[in-house]
């Protein structure tokens, strides 16, 4: 070497990701969680933990793993009410030019940053998306999520704003699988959680709808975890109905110029989620299968069957069927929870 400084090209630099996780009482997952970020081929990265407060032994089990790219902070309890709150405490500690979501009863597999960490080389992207496996507190998978192709402009969302023709009628992108740009996101404000809502990401995702383009990938990047404990999941019905009336007032606030070249409208947001609120009991009916609650799912299914068009009153009769067989119906699942786009 001659004794001059040789620095690499900006385009050779691998980004710095920081990677987000709350955490309360996952002490059943959140090994498998850590596990499957220290194992990634993507090493440049940093793992902000946030801890709610947990009560089991989540703590001991974090501070088992001795690696510097891990920062823990517990902090007092406060609940899904202050979701907002605790990721953008973890995005002012955040010092990666990207951010990724990782909740802590979730886990990816070994090549999710080195898929999607290049995707940003383009400017114009702003966040990036793709398939996710739906599993069990077993680890058995359930499904996969969308299983329909993304790589259509409007899931990148190209021109910017299409892929609210279908975000706001319901929202196929599952945390374990998003990656965003951090400077947008400090852009908007951080994390969005409107005080109505116990969750951060539709609302995010809306208003990253409206900054520039995404990039999308049909390969499975995330794993995302139905368990009977899962706080969102038992309150479904009512997220659902708060999601809509989220969805309505933030369309008000979008552009009349964007709501004219896309051609959205409250009344079609408002119809949808009227027959999605009838779908919701196939779903909740699956959760109670899962449970084992039979009679509670029976219950679930039969206002599906009562109230619903007819590919929701198939599900609601055999939804009935499993609950009266007492079995959960999980190789069904793939047929009849598919998400529909309208």
């Amino acid at each position: 070497m001659s004794g001059r400084l040789h620095f690499l090209p900006q385009t050779m630099i691998k980004p710095l990701v920081s990677i987000i996780t709350l955490t309360y009482n996952h002490e059943r997952f959140i090994r498998t969680c850590i596990e499957s970020v220290l194992h990634q081929s993507y090493g440049r990265f940093e793992h902000i933990i946030i801890d709610d407060g947990s009560t089991d032994t989540t703590e001991q089990i974090v501070r088992s793993f001795h690696d510097s790219r891990i920062r823990y902070v517990r902090l007092p309890h406060e609940g899904l009410a202050t979701m907002g709150k605790r990721y953008n405490e973890a995005l002012r500690m955040a010092r990666g030019e990207l951010i990724a979501i990782l909740e802590g009863d979730d886990f990816w597999p070994y090549d999710k940053l080195a898929k999607q960490a290049p995707l940003f080389e383009n400017s114009s992207v702003v966040f990036s998306w793709g398939k996710v496996r739906q599993v069990d507190h077993n680890d058995q998978e359930i499904d996969s999520v969308p299983l329909f192709s993304l790589d259509t402009s409007l899931w990148r969302n190209e021109p910017i704003g299409a892929v609210l023709q279908k975000l706001l009628f319901f929202n196929p992108i599952r945390s374990p699988s998003v990656m965003l740009r951090t400077s947008t996101l400090r852009n908007i404000g951080g994390f969005i959680q409107p005080p109505s809502l116990p969750l951060v990401d539709y609302p995010t995702w809306l208003h990253f709808a409206l900054q520039g383009t995404f990039a999308t990938t049909n390969e499975v990047v995330g794993f995302y975890r139905i368990h009977p404990v899962q706080v969102t999941s038992n309150q479904g019905g009512n997220i659902e109905e708060m999601v809509a009336l989220y969805a309505l007032s933030f369309l008000s606030t979008v552009s009349s110029v964007i709501r004219a070249q896309f051609e959205l409208s409250g009344e079609a947001v408002s119809k949808n989620y009227e027959r999605r609120k009838v779908s919701r009991f196939c779903t909740e009916g699956r959760r109670l299968l899962l449970r084992q609650e039979w009679r509670a799912a029976r219950a679930r299914y039969a206002h599906a069957l009562r109230y619903g068009d007819f590919l929701t009153r198939l599900k609601g009769a055999l939804g009935i069927t499993a609950s009266l067989l007492h079995f959960d119906m999980e190789f069904l699942a793939k047929i009849l929870h598919r998400p529909r786009l309208r």
